[in-house]
């Protein structure tokens, strides 16, 4: 009899010992994915390296590299990376439009988000101060230095912050069916002022951020826009256009937060605009006005029936501008 007991407490402490290996090994492999742009050559080359150097604090990352598919990068992929990590690290230094777009993700699904910069690079600190609403999510200043970043990287993924979305989110309308967010362009060029008219003639739509400067308000207010809409169409300029880094790179972080909130997006782009990563059907990259038009047209009858309506989204107002 005593020694069946004996048999059974040593079992009880063995089963303890290895929940509580399995609890420190969990508390301590925490999962991390690197978002960095293929250039310049030494900047990926720091990240990459980074990569490595984190491992010796006990964080197991990826970088998107490891997620590319037959040479392609898929924007699915790229998402379930994010999914499956516990942060992201986005190396901002060259406000990379897919490196910004994954870093909005990341904030949507709660993560938590590091903007790594290269502040020794005079290019970086200009981009970092043209892009005002990032000072909501601070940064890592590692000089372009792989183990610099890595220390960092670890420091604070130690110190489980709270998610950004939630303090983002506080205070938020709640969602409006056919509330369509629609951020303008800085320029009226044809093909904006074609698409801007296309949407404002249809009547039953309310068009949020439609007039705004991206330049001007936080991150806070359009997340909030965002999240109080039943769809997003965000409009990409091509790179030869005055002040197209700054919008483009503000766009990219708002179009990932949509995504990551599930909410149906659609990015156009003037013809010119070029990104290794496949956006599948998210992105329309247009060469004429008419190709614009008929794409939204289209994108929007297809739209599903927002709660609380019986219609769809596109279903009333005038075709065509």
């Amino acid at each position: 009899m005593q020694t069946a007991t004996v048999n059974t407490f040593k079992a009880f402490v063995l089963t303890c010992l290895c929940h509580r290996c399995f609890y420190e090994h969990s508390r301590k492999s925490a999962e991390g994915l690197f978002a960095y742009a293929g250039g310049p050559p030494l900047r990926a080359e720091a990240m990459r390296e980074s990569l490595v150097a984190v491992g010796r604090w006990g964080i197991d990352a990826e970088g998107w590299e490891a997620l590319c598919v037959g040479g392609k990068i898929l924007i699915d992929a790229i998402c379930d990376g994010i999914e499956k990590a516990d942060a992201c690290v986005a190396e901002v230094s060259s406000m990379n439009p897919n490196v910004l777009f994954e870093a909005g993700y990341a904030i949507a699904l709660g993560k938590s988000l590091y903007l790594a910069l290269d502040e020794t690079d005079e290019d970086a600190n200009r981009a970092w101060s043209g892009l005002a609403m990032l000072d909501t999510i601070g940064r890592l200043n590692y000089g372009g230095n792989s183990e610099r970043l890595a220390e960092q990287v670890a420091s604070h993924m130690s110190e489980n912050p709270l998610p950004l979305i939630d303090a983002l989110l506080a205070g938020g309308r709640p969602k409006e069916a056919n509330a369509i967010f629609a951020p303008a362009v800085p320029h009226k060029f044809n093909a904006a002022d074609r698409l801007e008219r296309l949407l404002e003639r249809k009547t039953h739509l309310r068009l949020l951020a439609s007039q705004d400067d991206l330049a001007l308000a936080g991150l806070r207010y359009y997340v909030h826009e965002i999240y109080r809409s039943s769809a997003a169409v965000m409009h990409f300029m091509a790179p030869s256009r005055v002040r197209t880094q700054g919008h483009n790179a503000r766009l990219s972080l708002l179009a990932g937060i949509a995504h990551g909130l599930k909410i149906p997006l659609l990015m156009v782009a003037e013809s010119g605009f070029q990104t290794p990563l496949d956006y599948k059907d998210l992105l329309f990259v247009y060469s004429s006005t008419a190709q614009l038009t008929e794409r939204v047209e289209t994108w929007l009858a297809s739209l599903p029936t927002p709660q609380g309506s019986n219609r769809l989204i596109a279903n009333e107002g005038v075709v065509g501008v």
